[in-house]
């Protein structure tokens, strides 16, 4: 940061202002900081389209305990069929 609280940033000079002068209303509904004279718009806001159901947050509790219930019997199998698979193909210790 130089003097004066200008920096650079992406070859630009840019002021350094956290607008506490406070914020002078347009007409026209923007606002511009009182310091720097930067623009804020404040009835700006995105289009946002009604969200649909998530069916992954919307389940009853016996949905859910179907759920737990099959992913533990799922990772159980693969963890019992992977440990007989390493059994059965161990390598006979050896002393030294």
């Amino acid at each position: 940061m130089s003097a004066g609280g200008v920096r650079t940033a992406t070859g630009r000079l840019v002021r350094n202002c956290a607008h506490r002068e406070g914020w002078a209303t347009a007409p026209d509904g923007t606002r511009r900081c009182v310091e720097c004279g930067v623009e804020r718009y404040g009835a700006y806001a995105p289009l946002r389209l009604p969200e649909e159901r998530n069916p992954l947050t919307v389940k009853t509790g016996a949905e859910r305990a179907v759920a737990a219930a099959t992913a533990i019997a799922t990772l159980g199998t693969r963890f019992l069929e992977e440990r007989a698979r390493l059994l059965r193909h161990r390598r006979p210790a050896v002393a030294a």
